[in-house]
């Protein structure tokens, strides 16, 4: 018959007396009804004619992952996260993850991925991405039926807590860098708390006289500004001022770590640089600098990552203050020793 069906869907007759049929749009069923046979004929046509290209095509994971970057990321990470978050996308998510309709995914073939994933330092970033991913597509996109990044497994890499540097091995450290070609970097991340890269991103045009711009590398929130102390101003003022050009001429990491293999083998101290941003921290407690104002100096949002991993005043300050107590117990308690008679 002329309007039995339309485009491989059949119309039926109800119980009712109505006339109904069924298409799918990214795996939601849509039903079509008309009094007679040729309105329900005629429902059907239009809405189907009238499906957007994105509805008639089921969106593909490789294209979806593109279009959350553009829309989601963009605009929220910084230019070092943002091309980082590109390339973990591009290196090990894009490769290992079929390019198919993101809808026909199961968490347990995403859980199988994550789980699999060889590289132990990526995966924590792997599985952050991916459940981002997912997450939007359900809740911002309505690409899915269910969530299911609910239920994929939840990594988190155990980070490597730096250690803070004693007085002597701080003091051997600077006679060592003021002596190393370039090596004045290390006494800088000292000084500063800075992250890594965040130094060798460090433009002269990012310091005045009494402020340092540290260019974050992380979040909206790393991006911050610190006092131009004084051992960092005495760095500064050796160094010819060009304003574009970055303080610290390296040009890889390689270089940075060949002179840091250098300071350490003169120094007689291993250390790494996260050390050193954990020392300022510890630096700054041990004079007394509150908890709040230490965390903006070092890019955290709140004191809780601070006291966690920068603060180590467990050190020579605190090993004096124990001093203190035990000297006072031998002064008020030591005398008596032996001398209790039953």
């Amino acid at each position: 018959m002329k309007y039995s069906k339309y485009k491989r869907h059949k119309i039926s007759k109800r119980k009712d007396g109505r006339y109904s049929a069924r298409y799918t749009i990214n795996g939601k069923q849509i039903s079509v009804y008309g009094k007679t046979q040729k309105e329900c004929y005629l429902n059907l046509k239009s809405q189907i004619d009238n499906l957007s290209p994105k509805a008639k095509e089921p969106t593909k994971l490789h294209a979806y992952i593109d279009f959350w970057v553009e829309t989601y990321k963009k605009a929220t990470q910084n230019e070092t996260t943002l091309r980082k978050t590109k390339q973990t996308i591009e290196n090990h998510i894009k490769p290992n993850l079929k390019n198919k309709p993101i809808r026909d995914f199961t968490a347990s073939e995403i859980n199988t991925f994550l789980t699999n994933f060889p590289n132990i330092r990526k995966k924590e970033d792997i599985v952050i991405i991916t459940t981002g991913i997912f997450q939007s597509a359900f809740e911002n996109d309505n690409l899915l039926k269910t969530n299911i990044s609910k239920n994929f497994i939840k990594y988190k890499h155990k980070r490597n807590e730096g250690r803070s540097l004693t007085k002597t091995e701080r003091q051997k450290i600077i006679d060592s860098a003021r002596k190393i070609e370039n090596a004045d970097i290390f006494i800088f991340y000292m000084f500063s708390g800075a992250r890594r890269d965040e130094l060798l991103n460090l433009k002269y045009k990012d310091i005045t006289n009494d402020i340092i711009h540290i260019p974050g590398t992380k979040t909206s929130g790393s991006d911050r500004y610190i006092p131009n102390f004084k051992p960092l101003k005495e760095i500064i003022k050796n160094k010819v001022y060009k304003e574009n050009e970055k303080v610290f001429p390296f040009t890889s990491i390689r270089q940075l770590t060949y002179i840091k293999e250098e300071v350490e083998k003169q120094s007689k101290v291993k250390f790494h640089i996260k050390d050193l941003r954990t020392t300022f921290g510890t630096m700054c407690a041990e004079q007394g600098i509150s908890e709040s104002v230490i965390a903006k100096w070092m890019g955290h949002s709140t004191t809780k990552t601070t006291r966690k991993y920068y603060i180590k005043v467990l050190s020579d300050f605190e090993k004096q203050q124990a001093q203190k107590f035990d000297t006072d117990f031998d002064t008020n308690f030591g005398q008596d020793k032996g001398n209790n008679k039953e």
